[in-house]
């Protein structure tokens, strides 16, 4: 869970509107098209990749999931055109940025943070530019501070963005409050009221979407009031009524080991042994409460709603205003 996108900019100085594809078919992926791009202008993103130009001059291609033959295509792609590839993985930790030019890579960073290792090397490769010690310096600093402190979170990886940032003007963070637009123009309700619904998710309780009425609607197994009763009916036509991920999709033991993997030596192994076993899930709210971090475990546990909920929008075609602050 968390962020992935992966995006290639190359330095347009004649653009052209009907180049934007970079030489990909129409068939390969979906696009849609911004003339420009800026801080007050939200990045309008398909399941699969936008693109737009900067103020800056570069023209960039950002995609949600990147499939490998686009990668591919980098060394041919950069033979006329300076080129930038940036990919970074929050679930895993992980963020790559590299510079291309004449067919061939001029440099790279790589960083791949460990899970369960305090490692957080950026690994550099090639004629590196200037000002990355200048924006690692004092992340690296923040990073030892927090260290030391065991607060157990990452800086780092945000050194690849930033330096990607200088080169292209843009960041990848810039599109965690996002508007993602499809086919359906139905639902223009916060995803926040989608996190509500998964929340109160169960076995016997199912959360639908209604096209039609634009609202969710819940049924309740074994329940014989007659409105439940037509209801549970009416929710087979797919075409109208969407359900929600339910708890097999919901994976909350996963997201209660990526919690306690995000605490403190003492904690983490607190938590990690609270999962073990029968009873893990009553064992694992009594520790949280107990070491008193209920409220970094409700934020934790709502940011990873949000992205299920997102992807979810996403898969089923739907319009949202995606905002992660809260």
């Amino acid at each position: 869970m968390g962020v992935k996108q992966a995006y290639i900019a190359v330095k347009e100085e004649n653009f052209k509107p009907d180049e934007i594809t970079l030489g990909f078919k129409d068939s390969e992926f979906i696009y849609l098209h911004e003339e420009e791009f800026s801080k007050d202008n939200l990045i309008a993103e398909s399941d699969d990749v936008s693109s737009f130009l900067m103020e800056s001059g570069w023209y960039l291609v950002v995609f949600h999931y990147m499939p490998n033959f686009v990668y591919e295509k980098i060394p041919q792609l950069s033979k006329e055109k300076d080129l930038l590839f940036f990919e970074v993985s929050e679930t895993s930790m992980t963020s790559v940025v590299e510079y291309w030019q004449k067919g061939k890579k001029l440099w790279s960073l790589d960083y791949d943070k460990k899970e369960g290792y305090d490692d957080y090397t950026i690994y550099e490769k090639g004629d590196i530019p200037s000002f990355y010690e200048t924006i690692k310096a004092p992340i690296w600093e923040g990073q030892q501070e927090a260290n030391r402190n065991k607060e157990g979170v990452d800086y780092m990886i945000d050194t690849l963005d930033l330096v990607a940032q200088e080169i292209v003007g843009y960041s990848y963070q810039s599109t965690k409050n996002r508007i993602v637009d499809s086919t359906y123009k139905d639902y223009k309700k916060p995803l926040l009221e989608i996190v509500e619904c998964l929340e109160m998710q169960s076995l016997e309780i199912k959360h639908y979407f209604d096209r039609v009425e634009n609202r969710f609607v819940f049924t309740i197994e074994e329940d014989d009031n007659p409105e439940n009763l037509k209801l549970l009916k009416a929710v087979e036509d797919r075409k109208r009524f969407i359900p929600l991920p339910d708890g097999k999709e919901i994976n909350e033991y996963e997201i209660m080991q990526e919690f306690s993997e995000t605490q403190n030596d003492e904690y983490r192994e607190i938590l990690l042994k609270s999962l073990k076993g029968k009873g893990a899930f009553r064992r694992f709210k009594d520790s949280v409460f107990e070491l008193d971090i209920q409220k970094a475990w409700f934020a934790f546990k709502k940011e990873q709603l949000q992205w299920i909920a997102y992807d979810w929008v996403t898969d089923e075609h739907l319009f949202v205003r995606f905002d992660l602050s809260f």
